[in-house]
């Protein structure tokens, strides 16, 4: 057996005061040998727990490892009865707090190990035990040099069952968000501010995207914002505000309210044009339609979608170019009679409508 001189009692467990009254604390097996912990103690027999007046408990070890009382039931310390808000202690005056470390100690690690599994059980209303929420760290890849792993939490599913996905995953350059639901409803992630005094511009909501520059300066590229515009109440006002880094620094490019954009840099269409020659359709694909008027030709344009614009002009001449759209609101045709004669038209309701033309309208 092993016997401790002195123990102190702290919250339902047992721990070691070494030099407690200047009397020298040590785990000595039943052959005499001191040993230098607790855990090494236990591998040899049973530790007494007592003091002068005689052994009140005994702590062993079972077949399973697991550490029993002097009735040879689990230690209630240990399993299953862990004080309500334990907590681990590091008391030194380092930079470095409590760690709780897991090791899988295996001898062929691969893939897809799982190297540690939290779980989390609670009552529910008829006080049957139930898992309500598990996070496992995987083994992503064992190579020496190249190692990788991955973290997944799983949640309830609202049908008495984790999710068969996990709801969170993170990897090396990967982190995602998984609900399984056979819904409308999607996965939601927010963000919310709370504050007493919400004014006008305050930011609700943040997320802005780091990349190192090449002096390896870490350098906030873009970002989007959530921003208050009006907080008053039952008449509030938002917008959602799209900015990107410009010369060193970062630019508002695109606000978007609940009634209007505001885009607040030169907007590019950097699409192909189609490139139309001769007779044909004008597509409603492109933006914009290069016609190259060979002769006296004839072109077509069917109804696009609602807000839609489209810009036609005349790249090469020569002879006429008649466009006949299906549906062209107070007009039938738009010809093209020189090199860069254009029509610009957007189309509302069931039809093209002309915002501007330097072509000729009938």
């Amino acid at each position: 057996m092993a016997h401790k001189e002195r123990f102190v009692a702290t919250g339902g467990g047992y721990w070691v005061k070494d030099g407690q009254f200047g009397a020298l604390t040590q785990v000595i097996d039943s052959s005499g040998n001191i040993k230098g912990n607790i855990q090494e103690a236990l591998t040899q027999g049973s530790i007494y727990v007592g003091d002068a007046a005689g052994i009140t408990s005994e702590l062993a070890v079972g077949t399973t490892g697991q550490v029993l009382t002097s009735n040879g039931t689990t230690a209630a310390w240990l399993a299953g009865g862990v004080p309500s808000g334990t907590e681990i202690e590091a008391v030194n005056d380092t930079a470095t707090g409590a760690v709780l470390d897991f090791f899988h100690d295996s001898a062929s690690p691969a893939s897809d190990d799982a190297l540690a599994i939290q779980n989390f059980y609670g009552n529910d209303d008829g006080a049957v035990k139930t898992l309500y929420a598990k996070t496992i760290a995987v083994l992503g890849d064992p190579t020496g040099g190249s190692e990788a792993g991955a973290l997944f939490s799983f949640v309830a599913n609202g049908a008495g069952a984790l999710q068969s996905e996990p709801d969170m995953a993170v990897s090396p350059g990967e982190a995602g968000f998984t609900y399984e639901n056979d819904g409308a409803d999607g996965q939601t992630l927010y963000l919310e501010t709370i504050s007493a005094t919400p004014a006008p511009l305050d930011i609700v909501g943040k997320i802005p995207m780091y990349g190192q520059n090449d002096a390896t300066t870490s350098i906030e590229y873009a970002n989007i914002q959530t921003v208050i515009d009006d907080p008053a109440n039952g008449a509030e006002f938002g917008f959602l505000r799209l900015s990107a880094v410009a010369g060193g620094s970062l630019q508002t490019v695109i606000d978007v309210y609940g009634d209007l954009v505001e885009i607040a840099k030169p907007v590019l269409y950097t699409q192909t044009p189609q490139a139309l020659t001769g007779a044909g359709a004008v597509d409603v694909t492109s933006q914009t339609t290069a016609w190259d008027c060979n002769g006296a030709v004839a072109g077509t344009l069917v109804d696009g979608n609602q807000g839609q614009r489209k810009l036609i002009y005349c790249s090469a001449y020569t002879g006429n170019g008649t466009l006949t759209p299906s549906n062209l609101l107070g007009y039938s045709t738009i010809t093209f009679s020189a090199v860069g004669q254009s029509a610009l038209l957007e189309f509302r309701g069931a039809s093209w409508v002309v915002v501007s033309a330097t072509a000729t309208l009938a």
